[in-house]
């Protein structure tokens, strides 16, 4: 057993980790309801009060892993610890290529969005099961390593039936033209743009730059060729 900033690590905090669950903290019966992290938890937050309580006549599926009753459904509480961290900042550079074009914008700041609202810059009519190029009169310059990723914005779609004809679009860091979104109305009715409009998210995310190798065979894996479909509904 390991100690992680000062809580113990339990072998049962590996196999989690291994599972993808990172960040997690336990309180196990087995262990005297001590606290334990799992393995590369970076920080963690004390748990206020045990979760086990002795109690005559609980039923087996109530019953923790030395026989206590735990107060909730489980003896096993898990708590998500994960320390919040600020994203990776970046200031991008861009021109105005339209009067009263607007700079991608969050809309309530990077430590809450992934994606910054792109405006409209014309006004635009889309008739139903038509799409056009809508323009935003910004040119934007991606360094190197990164890549802009153009996404429908979910309350077009829910209640107008808009979204990206090419979704996501993408924007690469040589790409020094207009941004444009290509819009497509699924829905029922005529959808007015005006200029101003939130129209679509752009996210700024990094890419790896990869080299291929041709190779005799490729490494074995549980799902193996299986494609579309392969796990049923």
């Amino acid at each position: 057993m390991t100690s992680i900033d000062g809580v113990s690590a339990h072998p049962r905090g590996e196999q989690w980790a291994e599972r993808g669950c990172p960040g997690l903290r336990m309180l196990d019966p087995t262990l005297g309801n001590r606290p334990f992290a799992l393995a590369g938890t970076a920080r963690l937050q004390p748990l206020q009060r045990p979760v086990t309580e002795n109690r005559a006549g609980a039923g087996p599926l109530d019953r923790g892993f030395s026989g206590q009753t735990p107060r909730a459904p489980s003896a096993l509480q898990l708590h998500a610890s994960v320390a919040g961290t600020m994203p990776e900042s970046l200031t991008l550079r861009y021109v105005s290529m339209l009067e009263g074009a607007r700079a991608p914008q969050y809309a309530h700041g990077p430590a809450e969005d992934a994606g910054m609202d792109l405006f409209a810059a014309q006004d635009v009519v889309l008739e139903p099961g038509s799409w056009k190029s809508v323009r935003t009169g910004i040119g934007i310059e991606i360094p190197e390593g990164y890549e802009g990723q153009v996404r429908p914005r979910s309350g077009l779609a829910r209640r107008h039936g808009l979204t990206l004809l090419n979704s996501p679009g993408t924007i690469d860091p040589g790409y020094r033209g207009e941004v444009r979104v290509t819009l497509i109305n699924f829905g029922p009715n005529a959808y007015r743009i005006r200029p101003g409009d939130r129209i679509a998210q752009l996210v700024v995310a990094s890419y790896a730059a990869v080299r291929w190798e041709l190779a005799k065979s490729l490494g074995e894996s549980s799902r193996g060729t299986c494609g579309f479909g392969s796990t049923g509904r």
